[in-house]
């Protein structure tokens, strides 16, 4: 998460990562969801305890947080998931299932990897990571972490 752009999950580098600041989200990131509020949340990635997590980017809040060790952490420095054309799709998941060409969003300091996921939550639709080995997708929701086994994994669609 170094750079500007990070190398693409896809194959056909329709989609990328790209470092940024919150004044320029709306304008090139993929929109995952919306909170409670009604504010659009983007789906975006932080780096944390070694880990680089999936989350959720919240413009209109100042807010880049993922969920890690029961607690939810945002960042100043994050990266938002941007895509070439309109190239994605959320499918029901469950149990930390692994689907074909689901977006990889990050990884652990072990190397496993992580997963854009997402759920619905007290009238939200909050993006956060599904951690396979986990059989879960965690979101960031009011400082905590939040646990569930049935969620939507983001696929790309070429």
């Amino acid at each position: 998460m170094s750079g500007k752009k990070s190398a693409s999950s896809s194959s056909s580098g329709a989609y990328y990562w790209k470092s940024t600041g919150m004044s320029k989200v709306a304008n090139i990131a993929f929109r995952g969801g919306t909170d409670v509020e009604g504010n659009p949340i983007y789906v975006g990635r932080i780096a944390h305890a070694g880990d680089i997590l999936p989350g959720s980017v919240i413009p209109n809040k100042k807010s880049a947080s993922a969920s890690y060790a029961g607690d939810q952490h945002s960042k100043d420095k994050f990266e938002v998931l941007c895509c070439n054309k309109p190239c994605f799709r959320w499918v029901p998941s469950y149990d930390g299932k692994i689907l074909p060409n689901m977006v990889v969003g990050g990884k652990t300091n072990e190397e496993e990897s992580l997963y854009v996921g997402r759920v619905h939550h007290r009238a939200t639709h909050t993006v956060g990571k599904i951690h396979p080995s986990h059989k879960s997708c965690y979101i960031p929701f009011e400082g905590k972490e939040v646990m569930y086994q049935r969620y939507e994994a983001l696929i790309y669609k070429p």
